[in-house]
């Protein structure tokens, strides 16, 4: 059961102990709301009528002129339907001190019939309507106010705003650029010719970074200056290998290439059975 249901049924039980305590009384209220607050539901209003069947009671709901504004009252009767004098009989027990509510609240006027009708509801839809209009006139007026708050000053910092993190996606995209063709840029210029005395001698080198073979070794693979030639003529060109195998020897070429230097570069190359080279390529270890 509901927190709903539970406040229905505790109501009820209220209702039915009051009927009972006063034969006179021909009903008792089980709750209210303000015309500009709500107005009653039907699915709750039929879900009223079906608990209070278990008491013998009726559920009704009226609109009446309680003070100096109208209110839905939810009452729970002997009869199923109330007449003006027995409404007005309720709400002043209701009203009372002696009833448990507040007092110092006259009834004005129990409606034509006491009943609430569909011109009823059309005039509290048309109050409704034009305080959300009011609203929503008031929310307008402040945002006009605000816009004209936004003078040249704050579009000023909105523009250097811009300008920063325009700023900082060129640095972004530039430092992310720089990690591929700054790495390109330097090995392009450090690069020579593949001339096999200078390979042999290591007499061009440009610092720890770049010996001479590191600079040559990209010429000589793309030129094909290895392919076809035996074992001899390939130590002939340059010179005794850092490593040997039955089909393959290597040379030690220098640090790696690209960023960050941590590795080495070795030239390997690989014979067939014919004892001619058939592949060479660089690899990092």
């Amino acid at each position: 059961m509901s927190d709903g249901d539970d406040l229905l049924e505790n109501r009820l039980e209220e209702a039915a102990r009051r009927l009972e305590a006063d034969p006179t009384l021909p009903g008792w209220v089980l709750w209210y709301v303000t015309e500009l607050t709500s107005r009653p539901e039907r699915r709750a209003q039929q879900q009223e009528a079906q608990a209070a069947a278990k008491y013998d009671l009726h559920v009704q709901t009226q609109r009446v002129q309680v003070g100096d504004g109208w209110s839905y009252f939810t009452f729970a009767s002997r009869t199923p339907d109330l007449t003006p004098e027995e409404v007005a009989a309720i709400l002043s027990a209701y009203l009372t001190p002696n009833g448990g509510r507040v007092s110092g609240r006259a009834i004005r006027k129990a409606g034509d019939d006491g009943r609430y009708t569909a011109a009823d509801e059309a005039k509290n839809e048309a109050r409704k309507r034009e305080a959300v209009r009011a609203r929503d006139d008031g929310n307008t007026r402040k945002r006009e106010a605000a816009h004209a708050r936004d003078d040249g000053s704050v579009r000023w910092a909105r523009r250097v705003v811009a300008a920063a993190l325009a700023l900082v996606g060129i640095a972004t995209v530039v430092g992310i650029s720089s990690v591929w063709w700054f790495p390109a840029l330097e090995n392009r210029d450090h690069r020579l010719p593949f001339e096999s005395t200078t390979w042999k001698a290591n007499s061009r080198n440009a610092g720890p970074a770049w010996p001479t073979r590191l600079r040559m070794a990209d010429h000589l693979l793309s030129g094909g200056v290895l392919r076809g030639k035996t074992r001899a003529e390939v130590t002939s060109l340059l010179g005794p290998p850092d490593s040997s195998g039955t089909a393959e020897i290597g040379y030690y070429l220098g640090p790696e290439r690209g960023w960050i230097r941590i590795d080495s570069e070795l030239l390997s190359v690989r014979f067939g059975p014919d004892g001619r080279v058939t592949d060479c390529y660089i690899w990092r270890d």
